[in-house]
């Protein structure tokens, strides 16, 4: 009976009578410089035969199997995963989650799970947390599969990096405490929000050239300033699915993709930043959702060196303004690129490469210097219109 206590442990723990964790903060805690092992004929018990409420391995003997499970053991509150290798043999096995109202907490820091475990979260309150550790953390079976939602994963390896190293859910907050979160070419569902207030809450998030950021929030997410490492998010897709609105806060928070924008429902707005089109064929996607723009908002369809992409027409209705607003449009793509609402520009029309066709609409500018080009051009339909309202 550990009646609240915490028991370390630097052998191997035998059960061969009842060993009963369930007084809250009662833990297990292995921590040897040897490989050790949970093993016997005995119950473990929360009240609910088969459970231990918290269990930490702290084991520095670098073993794959630091921490050997040799019976069924589920974690019902929290699982802390600080030094050393957690792994299973004969009849061992580790269940996270009770599969009912609850909260189970799982933390690494230089710890692991080797073994695969039976995952039991659903109405479970799952909270993952990455802490500092002696290097980047590539992510590992702690984490459970995409069709299962975690609450909240919070990264803070502040050394280094955490690396996404499969599909996640999440339903209710990523926190950036610290370091790097780095989705890699993963896909990444938010359904809750971002957390970074940019003082205690200082890491970022970058993602790999084929990334993917699907929202799905039903209340407004704003993704704070300097979420972006190096203030660029530059990753294969985004899909916007939610039913309120995705907003990339501050200023200068540049995005690139490289595939499309899924503008599947909700209103997706850029702010005072730069959304950047790469190579893809169908650089936009619309379903019911839009793109919001403003005075301060920069597209660009294209980039030096990134021109490739077929000729594409914007979809109608594309932005939630019949005119939006723009502060610059850069057009450097191989093939052409045709309008299909009628923008109004403060800034610049950047003509760098291929055809820019304003498909018989308008085009405002109030810009003192409306236009730059380099090898682009202009084609206005006999019904088209360039409007100068300059100062």
């Amino acid at each position: 009976l550990c009646n609240g206590l915490t028991m370390y442990l630097k052998g191997n723990l035998t059960n061969d009578g009842v060993l009963n964790t369930s007084t809250t903060n009662s833990s297990l805690v292995f921590n040897s410089s040897s490989p050790q092992s949970i093993n016997g004929s005995g119950i473990f018990t929360t009240g609910t035969t088969g459970r231990i409420l918290n269990l930490t391995i702290d084991n520095t003997s670098g073993s794959t199997s630091a921490l050997n499970i040799q019976v069924p053991l589920l974690i019902q509150t929290s699982l802390t995963l600080t030094n050393g290798a957690i792994n299973a043999s004969g009849s061992g096995s580790l269940t996270l989650g009770i599969g009912a109202t609850s909260t189970l907490s799982i933390t690494r820091t230089n710890g692991s799970l080797t073994l695969s475990p039976v995952w039991n979260i659903t109405g479970v309150t799952c909270n993952i947390r990455y802490n500092a550790a002696s290097g980047s953390i590539t992510t590992g079976n702690e984490l459970p599969p995409s069709t299962l939602t975690i609450a909240t994963l919070t990264a803070n390896n502040t050394t280094s990096s955490v690396l996404l190293n499969s599909n996640i859910t999440i339903g209710t907050s990523l926190t950036l405490s610290g370091g790097i979160f780095n989705i890699q070419n993963n896909v990444l569902n938010i359904n809750g929000n971002i957390a970074r207030n940019g003082t205690s809450q200082i890491g970022t998030l970058s993602s790999g050239n084929a990334g993917t950021l699907n929202f799905g929030n039903t209340t407004a997410l704003t993704i704070p300033s300097g979420t972006f490492t190096s203030n660029i998010l530059d990753l294969g897709y985004i899909n916007n699915n939610t039913t309120s609105t995705v907003t990339i806060g501050g200023s200068n928070q540049n995005v690139i993709i490289r595939g499309y924008l899924n503008l599947s429902s909700g209103a997706f707005v850029i702010g005072a930043n730069t959304l950047t089109f790469h190579t893809g064929n169908t650089p936009i996607v619309k379903g019911s959702g839009t793109l919001t723009t403003a005075p301060t908002s920069t597209l660009e369809f294209g980039k030096t060196g990134y021109t490739s992409g077929a000729a594409f027409t914007i979809p109608a209705g594309t932005f939630t303004s019949a005119s939006p607003a723009l502060l610059n449009l850069t057009i450097n793509r191989d093939n052409k690129l045709i309008q299909n609402q009628a923008f109004v520009l403060s800034g610049t029309l950047n003509l760098i490469k291929g055809e820019f066709d304003l498909n018989n609409l308008k085009l405002t500018t109030t810009a003192n210097i409306p236009f730059n080009r380099t090898n682009g051009t202009l084609t206005a339909g006999s019904a088209s219109s360039l409007i100068f309202n300059t100062n």
